[in-house]
């Protein structure tokens, strides 16, 4: 008997390309803008080939790059900070 294998991805919105307001990620288009967002795209696709073939269960998550007031170091920080 094989084991039950789960597998936990960390994704982003960034697979979801540049859009002027809130998207319905369950529709909204995948169009990545960066070869970041590209690359976790094609990782979902590979995780979603893997639950066709051998793994159990698969789990996306894809979080937002989050900007405000309170933000004051990181990556998208030091961006902003460059314009």
């Amino acid at each position: 008997m094989f084991a039950s294998i789960s597998f936990y991805f960390s994704s982003s919105s960034a697979v979801y390309g540049e859009h002027d307001g809130a998207i319905e990620e369950s529709r909204g288009p995948l169009l990545p803008k960066s070869n970041y967002g590209a690359m976790k795209l094609a990782s979902e696709g590979i995780i979603s080939a893997a639950t066709e073939a051998w793994l159990n269960r698969a789990f996306v998550f894809r979080f937002p790059n989050v900007i405000g007031p309170r933000l004051t170091h990181g990556v998208i920080f030091d961006l902003i900070e460059k314009i």
